[in-house]
């Protein structure tokens, strides 16, 4: 993943697929937003998908719900 964007205390937008998505040809975009001691994760992915994404996705979310739990408890 790639910095994109940075504003300070609000907002962190990085570039580029994460994991298995690197080998399917296929990229995303992460916003991570902080607002009133709350952070929000957007990852929207694009590309050309070779297999069933419907079947990826939730596998993803999964993993960016426990990276973003690992965050909050820290």
């Amino acid at each position: 993943m790639q910095v994109a964007y940075v504003d300070p205390g609000k907002t962190l937008r990085l570039v580029g697929g994460l994991g298995p998505l690197q080998s399917l040809g296929m990229t995303g975009t992460m916003t991570i937003s902080f607002s009133d001691g709350k952070v929000k994760l957007d990852y929207i992915v694009g590309g050309y998908p070779t297999t069933d994404f419907t079947q990826l996705a939730p596998i993803v979310d999964s993993v960016l719900q426990q990276q973003l739990a690992s965050f909050a408890a820290f």
